[in-house]
Formats: structure tokens, C-alpha cells, sequence
């Protein structure tokens, strides 16, 4: 059903033990890196930042999650699986990176199948296990169940709706499996060190359905900071939206596969239409 992979080659005869090892694992990342941001990760692995000493500090996090947590990672994606099974076979790769903490992707490549991209840098610990696996797991059921059929793949492919709740989604799987769904903690489960201000969340969900047939790819990058890559506000609307329908009885599971239309069917005959 799954398979975890720990890259341990440290590729020490390699100049430039970067490149070595993006040229090695080159399809995960652009399945992942490149069809999320539209960046070539090669240039990623290039770049000034990604000295050899960085990869020796991600290489050596990689080694120490694999001889300290490889039994608590699988027993987070036994009970993930157990919560809401997936429909096909997934892995999940940890694998270092040129970045200070980590990167985390889900996605699908028609040679690997669905997988996690667990990238791991210098700085990366392994104290937010239970948080972010369940999280992207979420993302596995849904792309498997609902949006390969459809050709999706990528956030650039889905408008704003889309995307909140692809996200909202793994947001609350993450917050269900940790026993842990009031919406003070929303923040903590979408990644974010503590709330940027107390939120208002009214005002957010009737952003939400304003925004919500918009293209998500015809964003200004002024924009996809603040809705996606800084304050995370898609995260935030799209949990909250999905805790409502949570709360009003909806199983995480059954909402996982059902379409975005669905979704927001239930939503606007509930309580969280706005």
C-alpha cells in the first residue's frame, strides 16, 4: 500500500553533491517543485545557497529521522490510512534540499504513481511529524480519488475555491488525527507560528466566496503571498470552511472525495455560506 524512502547517499565524491543528487531524484522534483511553483528546481540546486555543507547538515537530518522516527512516521501513515484509505499504492520520499527547514509536497508522476516529497533541509526537525503527514496523506486520497481523474495536478489548475479546499482539507485531516478541531488552532495546523492577528471570520469566509471561481494562476505574486505563500489566508479559509461541515457532522473521509461543487453545495445549505 506505501513505501518510505530515505535517500542515504551522500554522494561524496561529487564536486558539486547537489547537482548529483537533484540529477538522481530529478523526476520527483519536478513532478512536485516544478508543477507546483512552475520553477525548474535545477536551478533550485544551483543556486549560491546550495553548498556542499548544506547538503552534509540536510544529509545527516535525513539519517537521524530515519534511525529516530522511521517507526512513528509509518505508525502516522498506518493510522492516516486507517482514517481514510487510499484508493492506490503511494510512497513517501525523505529526501534533503537546499532549503533552511523543508519543503513538502504531494503529487503524482505517472512512472512513480502518487507520492510525499518530505524534503528535508538543514534546519528540519522532526518534532512536526504529526502534523504535516497527515496533512499531505489528505492531499494523497484526494488527488487519487477525485482530481487525477479530472487532470489536475497542480494548484495552477484549479481556481481559488479549488485550492482552499484542497488545502482546508489537509489542514483539518491533520487537526482530526491530532484530536485537536477547535478553530484557535488553525493556525498551528497550517503552518503558521501563531495567528498573524485574531481573525475575523466572517469577513474571511465571505472573501472566500467572493474569490472562489477566480483562476488561481492569474494571481499577482502580491497576492499568492498573501493568500498562499506568507499568511497562508487559503489555508485559513479553506479549514475553516471544512471545520464547519466537520462540526455539522460531515465525516473528514467522505468530505476528502467529494468535488470542490460538492463541497460547496453542502457548505451554502449549512453554516458556513456567508
Amino acid at each position: 500500500m506505501y513505501r518510505v524512502v530515505f535517500a542515504t547517499d551522500d554522494y561524496e565524491k561529487c564536486n558539486d553533491r547537489w547537482l548529483c543528487f537533484y540529477r538522481e531524484w530529478r523526476e520527483i522534483f519536478e513532478a512536485s517543485i516544478q508543477k507546483m511553483s512552475g520553477i525548474d528546481p535545477e536551478n533550485l540546486f544551483r543556486a549560491p545557497g546550495a553548498k556542499n555543507a548544506l547538503f552534509e547538515k540536510a544529509f545527516e537530518n535525513v539519517i537521524r529521522i530515519k534511525e529516530e522516527a522511521r517507526e512513528r512516521v509509518e505508525r502516522i501513515i498506518e493510522r492516516s490510512v486507517e482514517m481514510c484509505p487510499a484508493k492506490d499504492d503511494f510512497t513517501v520520499y525523505f529526501l534533503p534540499v537546499p532549503f533552511g527547514d523543508y519543503v513538502i509536497i504531494t503529487n503524482h508522476s505517472p512512472n512513480i504513481g502518487t507520492f510525499i516529497l518530505y524534503g528535508v533541509g538543514e534546519n528540519c526537525s522532526d518534532e512536526d511529524l504529526e502534523i504535516f503527514i497527515p496533512h499531505e496523506y489528505a492531499h494523497v486520497v484526494r488527488l487519487q480519488d477525485v482530481l487525477l481523474s479530472k487532470g489536475i495536478d497542480s494548484p495552477r489548475q484549479m481556481k481559488f475555491g479549488e485550492i482552499a479546499i484542497f488545502e482546508g482539507l489537509g489542514v483539518v485531516f491533520s487537526m482530526v488525527f491530532n484530536g485537536e478541531t477547535d478553530a484557535s488552532k488553525i493556525h498551528k495546523y497550517a503552518g503558521l507560528q501563531s495567528p498573524q492577528s485574531e481573525y475575523d471570520w466572517d469577513k474571511l469566509m465571505r472573501e472566500f466566496w467572493r474569490l472562489k471561481d477566480r483562476k488561481f494562476n492569474e494571481f499577482s505574486d502580491e497576492e499568492l503571498q498573501r493568500y498562499y505563500y506568507y499568511s497562508k489566508e487559503i489555508y485559513i479559509m479553506g479549514a475553516y470552511l471544512i471545520l464547519r461541515l466537520v462540526k455539522e457532522g460531515h465525516s473528514i473521509c467522505a468530505l476528502d472525495r467529494m468535488s470542490a461543487e460538492e463541497i460547496m453545495g453542502i457548505a451554502k445549505r449549512g453554516k458556513a455560506y456567508f
